[in-house]
Formats: structure tokens, sequence, C-alpha cells
């Protein structure tokens, strides 16, 4: 075993059994599916078997340090990624395996049917899609044959729903612990083996250690008839259950584009505006990764952008992107949901050019204001008339100011319903950057409705040097 590999394992916690004289021939035969999968290393048979060969002598770790050292020798390689992603599942670490199977469909579509085309081709890594195309050997079976094409067709309906396949097809270890059994049976699809666990009264919805329920596992896998089942004999309140990373099912439907799980969870009361740690919606994940059917499929839940609840404002999904600042969602939602950057208003007045010119995401602000976000309309206030340039200023963006301040500098003195001017706002977070690019642009703060004015404001929160800086030039004015 090569001191690289032995590295590898250790750092996943794993421990490298020694070879003896009885398993002396299984590790020959395990060495020569790695030395294969080296020399061909976009070939997902040859993974594939390598894992199985390992993991039939629960040695799944090894079989793991393999498939990262391919994963960093061969980059854009789908095959390794593929099978990573099986065995972290495996191995019961269903952080990795999601976050895995997320690189590796974010591969081109291409570079999965080529790897999964012959397992018995010289499948080397070359320069272009047409030289891969031609080293292609046809050396397989018939039913090989029939298999491929069935793969084939995934690939070209939706590449996520390999996973499918893949997951079914998992390296399988035997393991007594239940809910392993039961996490990793969600996993590969196996409906008999969850019906047999209802049937021991065994509690299906019993979350791991970080979160992941069966719900989660068969959903990414897109196995439909499994989430059907465990949403039929589970209470309805875990539809919307979450990982500790915030996500849901609803999220992971949205990423795979499975509009057919996408309406099964709605179906059940799904919470289609549940946010992650990112505080991404089901929505914005689909925005964000371009899945244009999935984005279609929730405008039809998701389709007001906004909703209110008691005296809490819920932001929907514009909103969101805005203020995380995701710009390509921005612009799906825009121009495949056909949310009007102009018409999406909170109940509280606030437009998302309002979010993203507060957290300073000036993509988000370029994408919104491209798309006809007027930052001036004073119909398009907040309930207390502030305009983008005080919320900018309010959180010391400079960036955001000055791309506002760019676009029209004659609102640089504007007051909100209380008389108070983006400078009032920037002296009382005592943001001096913010107050010198203002009044760079010639901006005034008379008093506002209290009286006050800025420098006033400035000191009061104890910003002594703002309050200097604004003293100067008011003695001006």
């Amino acid at each position: 075993m090569s001191t690289e590999m032995r590295d590898l394992v250790t750092e996943n916690n794993a421990s490298v059994p020694e070879i003896t004289a009885q398993n002396s021939a299984y590790y020959q035969s395990g060495y020569r599916a790695v030395s294969h999968a080296v020399q061909e290393p976009l070939n997902y048979w040859l993974w594939h078997d390598m894992c199985r060969i390992l993991c039939e002598k629960n040695n799944a770790m090894t079989a793991i340090a393999e498939c990262i050292s391919g994963c960093q020798k061969s980059l854009n390689n789908p095959s390794p990624l593929m099978a990573l992603s099986n065995l972290y599942a495996v191995c019961q670490n269903y952080t990795s395996a999601v976050v895995t199977g997320m690189n590796a469909f974010n591969i081109q579509p291409s570079w999965h049917r080529l790897a999964l085309l012959d397992p018995k081709a010289q499948l080397l890594m070359t320069t272009s899609y047409d030289e891969m195309k031609q080293s292609l050997k046809r050396q397989v079976s018939l039913e090989r044959n029939m298999l491929i094409n069935r793969i084939r067709r995934l690939v070209d309906l939706n590449v996520c729903a390999l996973k499918i396949w893949l997951s079914a097809n998992c390296p399988i270890v035997h393991n007594t612990d239940g809910q392993l059994k039961m996490h990793f049976a969600a996993w590969t699809g196996n409906l008999k083996a969850l019906e047999s666990l209802v049937l021991e009264e065994r509690d299906i919805t019993q979350p791991d250690n970080e979160g992941w329920t069966t719900l989660h596992l068969a959903t990414w896998n897109m196995h439909h008839d499994v989430v059907t089942f465990l949403l039929d004999v589970g209470s309805h309140a875990w539809v919307s259950a979450q990982t500790t990373t915030g996500l849901s099912a609803l999220h992971l439907a949205a990423w795979n584009n499975d509009i057919r799980m996408i309406k099964i969870l709605l179906d059940k009361g799904a919470d289609f505006q549940a946010q992650d740690e990112a505080g991404r919606t089901p929505m914005i994940v689909a925005a964000e990764e371009g899945r244009i059917s999935a984005v279609k499929a929730l405008k039809e839940v998701d389709r007001y952008g906004v909703v209110p609840v008691g005296n809490r404002v819920l932001y929907g999904p514009l909103h969101v992107a805005a203020r995380y600042g995701y710009a390509k969602a921005i612009d799906v939602l825009l121009k495949i949901a056909r949310f009007g950057a102009t018409l999406q208003i909170a109940p509280d007045g606030v437009t998302p050019l309002h979010l993203a010119a507060e957290y300073g995401h000036l993509e988000a602000m370029k994408t919104l204001m491209a798309n006809g976000a007027y930052p001036w309309d004073h119909k398009k206030y907040t309930v207390k008339g502030e305009n983008p340039m005080h919320r900018a200023a309010s959180n010391g963006q400079i960036e955001a100011l000055e791309l506002l301040l760019k676009h029209d500098a004659s609102f640089r003195s504007a007051v909100d319903a209380n008389r108070k001017t983006p400078l009032h706002y920037a002296a009382f977070g005592g943001h001096i950057n913010a107050i010198v690019l203002l009044q760079k642009y010639g901006a005034k703060g008379g008093p506002g409705k209290d009286g006050k004015r800025p420098s006033q404001i400035a000191e009061g929160q104890g910003h002594l040097e703002a309050a200097r800086l604004l003293q100067a030039e008011e003695s001006i004015y």
C-alpha cells in the first residue's frame, strides 16, 4: 500500500488492515481493480467493481481512500465521485454522501454518459469530447447493452436521475444495526426492507446525528415509491423535517430538478418556504442551480413572493435571493418564474433591491436594476419611507451606496417618513466611510422630526469622530 494511500485512509479515520496469508488473494484481486481504475480513470464500472470487491470484506474505508485519490488525480471526472457518494452512504456519513453527489452531478452530463457507456472500453481522459467518443470500443453483451441504454435514457432525461440506478447498485455491507439498515434501505430504495421495519414497529422517522431521515435519503436518490410509502405511514409533520444544516426533502427534490417528487412532497404539505442555514428556500436552490423545471413547479405554490403570517413578514424567493446575493437565482426567477423586479413588495414595503443594498450585494443589485427595479420610485419605498440608499447607508455598504449615487445622485438627501436622510442613517451606525462618500456627492442632513441633525445622532451613539466630521460640514450650511 502506498504512503499516499495510507495517509488518505488515516485522514478518514480508517484502520488499514495488514495483508495476511488468508486475505492476500482478496487484496491482489482488489488492487488489480485499483490498478485498472487508475489506468482508465473515466470508466465508472472499474470504480464500481473495485468498491464492490473491497466492501465484500467490510473494508469500505480503503475504497473511500482510493476514490478520493482518484478524484484528486482526475478532476471533472464523475466516476470516482459517483462511487464515493455511495461509499459514504455505506459508512453512514450521509452529509458527505450528498455533498459528494452534488459535486458529481454538477459535472456535464456528456461525461456521465461516456463514463457509463462501456465497461470494457479504454476510456482515457483526453482533451475533447470527440476524441473520447472515438476511443470507445463496444465489446459488451446484449444484456449489458440493454442496461447501458436504460442508463443513457436516464442521463438524457435528467442527469440526477442516475442516482436511482447508482444507489440501488450500491456496494452492500452486512450490518445488524437497525438504524443503519433503515437509513441504508431508504438510500438504496429498498422498499421491502422498509416495509419489514414498519411491521417490526420501528420508527422510520428517526433522524441520524446530523438530522438525515429516511425521507431525505429516499428523496435525494429519487425513489418515488419509497417516499410515497414513507409519507403514508409516517406523520405528516416530518415531511418538512430539516437536517442540522437546514436541508428539507423539498430542498433536495428542487436540487434534483425532480418535479414528480416536488409534487409528492407538496401534496403532503411540505413547507416551500423552509430555509437552510444559508437562508435558501427550495425555490432559491432550484433557481441557483438552474433547475428550470423545479422553479416552474415551485412557482405554482410560491407565486406571490411574500407571505405575511400574523405580525411577521416572510420574504419570498426573490427577496431571499436578494438578501443573500444570489444573482444567478435572481436572474432565473425574473426570466423564468416571471417575478417582476419592481412588483415584489413585502407588507412592510421592502423590495428585493432594498435588501440587496442593505447587505451590499452588488451583482444582485445590478441584476435587479437591469430588469427594471428603479431605486427612487416613491411607491416602492418602505412603510418608513426608506429608499435603497437609506438601507445601504445604515449598514455602511460603501460600494452599494456608490452604485446608487452613480445611478442618480439627486436622491442623496432624500428623506424618509421621519425626515431622515441617508446621512442620518450612516451617522447612527458611525460609518465614517459612508459619511465621507455621501458628503462627496453633496448629501445634506437637516433636522429630522425629532429635531436632531446627523452629527447629534452620531454623538448620541458615541461615534465622536463621525460627529466631528459631520459638524464640520453642517457648519457650512
